[in-house]
């Protein structure tokens, strides 16, 4: 049977979430500390371009491409 315990959690009280393993008489327990204790997100305060050499390397061979693909497909269907 499934059946989960949680502690709720406030503001500097650690959380505890107990989950069953199935058809055994165990519990593994998840312990999560307070918001006020975990690690600040990594942020990056550099903005990156959007378009780089590579943006403009792969962008500009890739239109002429599929102009040059869409123009042999379409050139399957000229009847003589």
């Amino acid at each position: 049977m499934w059946s989960s315990t949680c502690l709720e959690a406030q503001e500097n009280v650690l959380l505890l979430i107990l989950l069953p393993v199935f058809d055994t008489g165990l519990f593994i327990a998840l312990q999560y500390p307070p918001y006020s204790l975990r690690e600040a997100p990594m942020t990056i305060d550099r903005t990156y371009p959007i378009f780089t050499v590579r943006w403009l390397a792969v962008h500009g061979l890739a239109v002429p491409t599929v102009s040059f693909l869409g123009s042999i497909s379409a050139m399957q269907f000229i009847q003589r």
